[in-house]
């Protein structure tokens, strides 16, 4: 059996023992846009939100195993980090996910507004100046 070396993400130091805690689930948002005019959908965004959960399920772990912490058929999904999920040598973590769709109003050609709109009208002039003065200084040396 191959090692895995895992990130440890957070910790807690409110005790002398150091306690390490891993994030073990992600819930991704899959934001998608449908044009009327093509009937067809195209994604237009996503969102990811780690969560640290100390799964639990009955009886003994097989393929078929159900968790009772995160289980799709019963709408049992995860949304916040309760009973988070404390590494220690020789115990199991399980990794898991959720998966939404959520039907968006932002249309595939101003996905990236969000990004690259400049809410601020600050310039960085300090920047400017030095990068020119860098430019004249390098020439009058050369």
């Amino acid at each position: 059996m191959p090692t895995i070396v895992l990130c440890l993400l957070c910790s807690n130091t409110q005790s002398k023992e150091e306690k390490f805690f891993i994030h073990n689930h992600l819930a991704f948002t899959v934001r998608y846009h449908r044009d009327l005019l093509t009937e067809s959908a195209r994604i237009v965004g996503f969102e990811v939100k780690p969560f640290s959960v100390k799964h639990e399920y009955e009886g003994k772990w097989e393929e078929k195993t159900r968790l009772t912490t995160c289980d799709p058929h019963a709408k049992h999904t995860v949304v916040n980090s309760n009973t988070p999920q404390e590494v220690e040598e020789g115990k199991e973590i399980i990794f898991t996910y959720d998966v939404e769709f959520q039907e968006s109003d932002v249309k595939w050609a101003s996905r990236w507004d969000a990004y690259l709109l400049m809410n601020d009208d600050q310039i960085h002039w300090f920047s400017i100046v030095n990068s020119l003065m860098i430019v004249l200084f390098l020439s009058g040396m050369v």
